[in-house]
């Protein structure tokens, strides 16, 4: 239903806010890791940590184009997060191959 959706959009947009505030402290301050609440090593060392990528000042710092909130509805109609991913989608790939 329509209210059912703003709930679920209004969710979304506040996460997908929070991913892109927490990049953006991980690419400068660094406060998350210096409050010693995600190791340093744990960021550092993830492949998908881009070295390139710190200092750098984002329009809107925003680091995240495309993100993708996977979601499940129990019993009960309470909405839960899976997984986020912000990274390319899957499939997004296919429409090229196809050529």
């Amino acid at each position: 239903s329509a209210s059912e959706w703003r709930i679920v959009e209004r969710g979304c947009i506040q996460r997908v806010k929070a991913l892109n505030m927490f990049l953006a402290d991980l690419y400068h301050d660094q406060r998350i890791i210096k409050a010693g609440i995600i190791p340093a090593e744990q960021v550092l060392a993830n492949e998908q940590y881009q070295l390139a990528m710190q200092g750098l000042n984002l329009h809107r710092d925003l680091y995240s184009h495309v993100s993708g909130v996977d979601l499940v509805r129990d019993g009960d109609g309470t909405y839960y997060v899976l997984e986020d991913n912000l990274r390319t989608p899957s499939g997004v790939s296919y429409m090229l191959e196809d050529r």
